[in-house]
């Protein structure tokens, strides 16, 4: 997380018409995300509501696939998977990642 975005703590609560742009930059300062809140909810401890609704960036990555394993290993209960070496841009950086 950016020097920004650290200097925040969790009692940071902004309030706006312009969720769009708190959005923005917020995320563009290197926070995950926000949640957004129904006006006329209010806040139960432990409980999921509706009224409120995480936002977070999605990342599509294209990669290359440059090599991997030739035998398939155990993959907890999902069964079988193989290892891959991959090459990508970072969504963030730009700079080329192996």
């Amino acid at each position: 997380m950016s020097s920004a975005a650290s200097r925040f703590t969790s009692r940071l609560v902004p309030v706006t018409e312009d969720a769009a742009t708190l959005y923005e930059t917020w995320v563009g300062w290197g926070g995950e995300g926000i949640v957004l809140k129904k006006s006329s909810s209010i806040y139960r401890s432990g409980i999921r509501s509706p009224a409120w609704q995480k936002v977070k960036p999605k990342v599509t990555l294209e990669v290359i696939v440059t090599g991997g394993s030739p035998e398939p290993i155990p993959w907890g209960d999902w069964g079988l998977a193989v290892m891959l070496d991959l090459v990508y841009k970072h969504p963030r950086v730009g700079s080329l990642w192996r």
